[in-house]
């Protein structure tokens, strides 16, 4: 996160930093890494960040540099035909994500459909470990595909 953290919690260490460039952690040195619904954003300026056309790229580049070999990389983000939303966010075909974790094996996919609503409130509907290829050509409301890879190589 870009953002401070004004807790502590016992167990879990916080790292305010820029995920484009991680300089303030080795090579191969963490264990496990997780970006949930923050990736998509990344050098669009929603966030006053700064305009960098590739930043969600940058990201995956240095995430897989700072991960050990058989660690794990924890993804979440919006599946579907690649797409830019200007000032807002990225939408990625799930393959685009998986070429580019290209250090990476892919242990899980499963997305998440958009928010139904019924007589019990809002709930989601999950598609668990489906095909990578399944949402490529989607353009309905808003899917977010949630991935696990293991790194194998440095």
């Amino acid at each position: 996160d870009v953002r401070p953290l004004d807790i502590n919690c016992e167990g879990l260490d916080f790292i305010c930093s820029d995920a484009t460039k991680l300089d303030n952690l080795r090579a191969n040195s963490i264990d496990s890494i997780s970006a949930l619904c923050s990736i998509e954003h990344f050098g669009l300026g929603r966030y006053n960040d700064p305009i960098v056309p590739d930043g969600s790229f940058l990201a995956f580049k240095e995430i897989q540099r700072v991960v050990k070999v058989g660690g794990r990389v924890y993804i979440s983000l919006p599946v579907g035909i690649d797409s830019v939303l200007f000032n807002e966010e990225r939408i990625f075909k799930a393959q685009t994500v998986v070429e580019s974790f290209d250090k990476m094996k892919l242990i899980e996919y499963s997305v998440m459909h958009e928010t139904i609503e019924n007589s019990e409130g809002r709930s989601h509907t999950f598609d668990w470990n489906c095909t990578i290829n399944k949402y490529d050509d989607y353009t309905g409301k808003m899917k977010t595909g949630f991935f696990v890879f293991e790194k194998v190589t440095e």
